[in-house]
């Protein structure tokens, strides 16, 4: 199956009892959503002033997308702040039905006997894990989701439970000091680049409206 950058963070974010594992993670599946719309060119996101608006038509292809899309379709222009308090309030179980039933399908998440509970498959979790650590070592080439997938997980607080011990010295090596140059991914400039530009996008669009959400909640 062909998961998005959402459904993958998703997959990463719930813990073992269908629960986001932390108060970020949660607005990070939003916030996540949005990027990813955005980095596909269905919508815009304005730095100046954080207001979204719809820039091309969601094709079936991103269907998952859909409750977060239409919301921004159908007021034409609203503050990135008030989308995610409207699709983290009455909104966030379509949201979440939309992103996960396909993941069920496919057998990456389980639910529970009442068929709301999401939990992610121990398979589906590790091999998602693996393919950013396999991009970070330059085994793999460096997609921009792979840096966008990494800049959330790190913002949600939740690279302690996702990687392992070797895994999360290398990355707090690579946050600490923001030495791009010396690390694996970088063997090329494109690897490099892409990293640099989708984690300064999160970081610089993305994270605060995050932070400012969790702030008030």
């Amino acid at each position: 199956m062909n998961t998005s950058l959402t459904q993958r963070f998703i997959v990463c974010a719930l813990d073992g009892d269908g629960n986001f594992a932390t108060k970020e993670a949660k607005a990070c599946s939003v916030a996540c959503a949005l990027y990813e719309l955005a980095s596909d060119g269905f919508v815009k996101v304005a730095r100046d002033d954080d207001k979204v608006r719809c820039e091309a038509q969601l094709p079936v292809s991103q269907r998952d997308l859909l409750p977060l899309y239409d919301y921004v379709e159908q007021h034409r222009v609203v503050d990135a702040d008030k989308l995610l308090e409207h699709m983290l309030g009455k909104e966030f179980s379509p949201f979440m039905a939309s992103l996960c039933d396909p993941l069920r399908e496919a057998g990456l998440l389980v639910t529970d006997k009442s068929e709301t509970t999401f939990v992610p498959s121990p398979d589906a979790r590790k091999e998602i894990v693996g393919h950013v650590v396999r991009a970070l070592d330059g085994d793999e080439p460096m997609k921009r989701d792979d840096a966008a997938l990494l800049a959330f997980i790190d913002g949600a607080g939740l690279a302690d439970d996702v990687f392992g011990r070797e895994e999360r010295r290398d990355i707090k090596e690579l946050l600490k000091d923001r030495k791009w140059d010396s690390f694996k991914f970088a063997t090329t400039p494109e690897g490099k680049d892409t990293f640099v530009s989708a984690w300064n996008d999160v970081e610089k669009v993305y994270a605060p409206i995050v932070r400012e959400y969790v702030a008030k909640h």
